[in-house]
């Protein structure tokens, strides 16, 4: 019974390996990719170096699917242009095939005729077909405003001089949110667009001279400022021309500019209101403010332009972090609502910070 299955398990071993030697094969006449499936336009399994033996699942067209070893994962699957094959089919071996075997004239060894030369660029060679073309990039950082403060000035005649009231807003280092992405047309250059946010706080000083009642030149002044921070929070729209380069294999670096489009929401003091105490036979004269009110977010909406870089580390083909500085300016005119005028405004200023990178 032993001898039986020895000679089984040998009979099937020997006939598996002879079905496995049947099998066709080819050769890499050059140094040729290997895609998962037959499309250029995807990044390629692996390179084959030119030699490299090919087991043929099967012929299609233009595509051969062959079974190779990858030196990572194992045995796998891909297509090869099939005009880059010389192909070893052992079924196609010549042998002798006269009615009468003639054993003195020995079996002539297979002759493998080279394939033709391709004519047209291998898909590997075109180079437009092997960039990631999009990008998105997600970012946190600060932001300086373009106008870092400024001043609302309100007059008036009263008491046949003139009355001021004087607004002083603030716009201290502020938060910046940036969120973007577009398409690159060539290597080196793409177009895209970026939505950023930045919002400063800072409460605001109050100023007001008031003249006196009776007495020439005899104003008096207080100064104060607002118990709560006043904010401003701008929205930009940026439209990107972009030049891209590879420092290195897992380094890119981006410049860009173009328009941006500004939105700017600023609070603002709409009344002051102070006590005055003065003498009617003296020049003794005194104000002191006493309240206010604001009006929340007050919007103008403006154009202007943008510039900056970005510098990206991909720990991988897609996936990366990055750095980036961006200067932006513009004009907008906003509605004071204390004075019922209109005021421009600074928009923009210097926004830099860091996050996640994506390309594909």
């Amino acid at each position: 019974m032993k001898h039986l299955l020895l000679a089984i398990t040998l009979l099937l071993l020997v006939t598996g390996s002879s079905i496995a030697q049947d099998r066709n094969t080819a050769v890499a006449t050059a140094n040729t990719p290997v895609y998962i499936a037959p499309d250029t336009t995807r990044t390629p399994l692996r390179v084959a170096a030119q030699g490299t033996v090919f087991t043929v699942v099967a012929e299609e067209g233009e595509w051969t699917k062959v079974q190779f070893k990858d030196p990572q994962w194992g045995v796998r699957v891909g297509y090869v242009a099939t005009s880059a094959l010389r192909f070893s089919r052992p079924e196609l071996t010549p042998m002798d095939l006269s009615a009468t075997p003639d054993t003195a004239r020995p079996v002539p060894p297979p002759v493998e005729t080279p394939a033709a030369q391709p004519t047209q660029p291998r898909p590997w060679e075109k180079r437009t077909n092997t960039f990631e073309r999009g990008w998105i990039d997600v970012n946190f950082g600060v932001a300086y405003a373009a106008e870092k403060a400024f001043t609302i000035e309100v007059t008036g005649p009263l008491f046949r001089e003139t009355r001021t009231f004087r607004m002083g807003y603030q716009n201290p280092t502020g938060a910046s949110f940036d969120f973007g992405g577009g398409v690159m047309i060539t290597p080196e250059f793409g177009v895209g667009i970026s939505f950023a946010g930045t919002a400063h706080q800072h409460t605001t000083d109050l100023f007001v001279s008031v003249p006196h009642p009776f007495a020439f030149n005899a104003n008096a002044t207080d100064t104060s400022e607002t118990d709560r921070e006043f904010q401003r929070i701008e929205g930009s729209v940026n439209i990107q021309a972009m030049g891209a380069a590879d420092l290195t294999e897992h380094t890119r670096v981006r410049v860009f500019g173009g328009p941006t489009y500004f939105r700017v929401q600023q609070d603002l003091v709409s009344s002051v209101r102070y006590a005055q105490v003065f003498g009617v036979f003296t020049r003794l004269n005194d104000v002191a403010i006493t309240d206010y009110e604001y009006v929340e977010k007050v919007e103008a909406t403006g154009w202007g332009y943008h510039v900056g870089a970005d510098v990206a580390f991909f720990f991988n083909r897609v996936v990366g972090i990055g750095a980036f500085g961006r200067y932006s300016r513009g004009r907008v005119d906003i509605e004071e609502p204390f004075a019922d005028s209109t005021v421009e405004l600074k928009a923009g200023g210097f926004q830099t910070g860091g996050g996640l990178r994506l390309k594909f």
